[in-house]
């Protein structure tokens, strides 16, 4: 789980994870305890990367699901660089629907399918739009982190992530 998203740190999570071999699953970190507890019980995450701002009952709810939590300022990188565990057909992103017409269900991308739509917008898309992109759609949500934030930066260009809108 990524329980924050829409900066630096959440990218680069995203990366380690997917270096790693595993499947990233960003969440909406306005999400109460219970919704988390919810999601955990349909993804059933090995670990969860927190950062500073995750509230207090979302890792406890998290830690009692069995879920491991790191919090981003503790992960350190090894003295040896781990071998690259990317494979194109494992799982690289679980997404959840918003659930606005029942629970919120979660779909799957492989590296393969990501790939794919990158490749897709390369060809249809032209290139010099993108030399310099804003993204102001939260990182949990499909075409914020696929299409807005990750076909650009992939692509060797640059990105500019607003912060997580906040009504307070």
């Amino acid at each position: 789980f990524l329980p924050f998203g829409n900066r630096l740190e959440f990218f680069a999570e995203l990366l380690a994870i997917w270096r790693l071999g595993g499947c990233a699953i960003p969440i909406d970190a306005r999400l109460t305890a219970f919704e988390v507890e919810n999601l955990s019980r349909a993804a059933n995450p090995r670990f969860a990367v927190v950062d500073e701002g995750t509230h207090a009952d979302v890792v406890q709810v998290l830690r009692s699901a069995g879920v491991t939590v790191i919090l981003t300022t503790e992960v350190k990188a090894k003295e040896e660089a781990a071998a690259c565990q990317i494979r194109l057909d494992a799982d690289a992103l679980m997404l959840f629907t918003s659930g606005s017409t029942g629970d919120p269900k979660g779909v799957v991308h492989t590296h393969r399918s990501l790939r794919a739509r990158w490749i897709s917008l390369h060809d249809h898309l032209p290139a010099n739009a993108f030399k310099r992109s804003l993204c102001m759609l939260p990182t949990h949500f499909g075409h914020g982190l696929i299409c807005n934030s990750l076909f650009p930066w992939l692509s060797g260009n640059d990105l500019f992530i607003t912060p997580p809108f906040k009504t307070d």
